[in-house]
């Protein structure tokens, strides 16, 4: 009787790990060509090298890697936990590894993303001297910088340096995100009543309309990766946690 409650509790886990492994099986090349496809186009087409096309460039570098390391890492790893193989708890280690750099790049590039449509809308005249070529990529640069501290906390395992960092900035990125776009439907809908009583010139007309047109390409992506971030979150983000928790445990039992 007791074999098999045991057989009946670990086929739901088997099961898990088969839908896991086929559904990021089928997502991984979608997302290795598609961000592809996106940091290409930027590249090889001039009238498409602007400042919020670039940044959507760097973000989409961020997923590139994550099909490229994060996914396969993920596949590797629960095939190994399937087969029962030793070595997954090593596969394991980099899937984290990578995962906690990628997360926290994908969410630094999209506050970089959202701030500068929030430059663009709301501060016009200070956009020019504030979005540079140079600025944005210091930008990315800590971007990246950032990111792998948290890679390199989470390999040393400093659990209580990387939660709390990873924490703030999560909840950072939440709270920067909502609020500029709050203002940013704000001021559209002003400039939008200003176009409709003709108050505006038409210069000013033209170069809304533009940066307006940026904002909602911009607002279709940050949308496609928050939700794709939202669920990497609920499925790993219980992982990671108890796995901090019980590396801590560990360290006091030891101590």
């Amino acid at each position: 009787m007791t074999s098999q409650e045991g057989d009946a509790a670990y086929l739901p886990l088997e099961v898990s790990f088969i839908i896991s492994i086929i559904i990021n099986s089928i997502a991984c090349p979608f997302t290795v060509v598609l961000n592809a496809r996106v940091i290409m186009a930027v590249k090889e087409r001039p009238r498409l090298r602007t400042n919020s096309n670039i940044l959507l460039a760097c973000l989409a570098v961020t997923d590139l890697f994550t099909g490229l390391l994060g996914q396969p890492s993920f596949i590797l790893w629960r095939v190994f936990l399937f087969l029962g193989l030793k070595s997954s708890r090593t596969v394991g280690s980099f899937h984290f590894d990578a995962l906690a750099v990628f997360v926290v790049a994908s969410y630094v590039h999209l506050m970089l993303v959202t701030l500068e449509r929030l430059i663009a809308i709301k501060f016009t005249m200070l956009y020019s001297k504030i979005v540079t070529g140079h600025n944005m990529k210091m930008a990315v640069s800590v971007a990246w910088i950032i990111a792998f501290m948290c890679g390199v906390f989470n390999v040393l395992k400093m659990y209580h340096v990387l939660v709390p960092m990873g924490g703030l900035i999560t909840f950072s990125c939440i709270v920067f995100v909502a609020l500029a776009y709050a203002i940013l439907y704000h001021e559209t809908r002003r400039h939008q009543r200003k176009i409709k009583a003709q108050l505006l010139p038409k210069e000013e007309v033209e170069r809304f309309t533009k940066e307006n047109k940026a904002l909602k390409t911009t607002v279709l992506g940050v949308q496609n990766l928050a939700n794709a971030l939202f669920w990497r979150f609920v499925i790993d983000g219980r992982k990671i946690l108890t796995r901090c928790a019980n590396a801590t445990r560990s360290s006091k039992a030891v101590s």
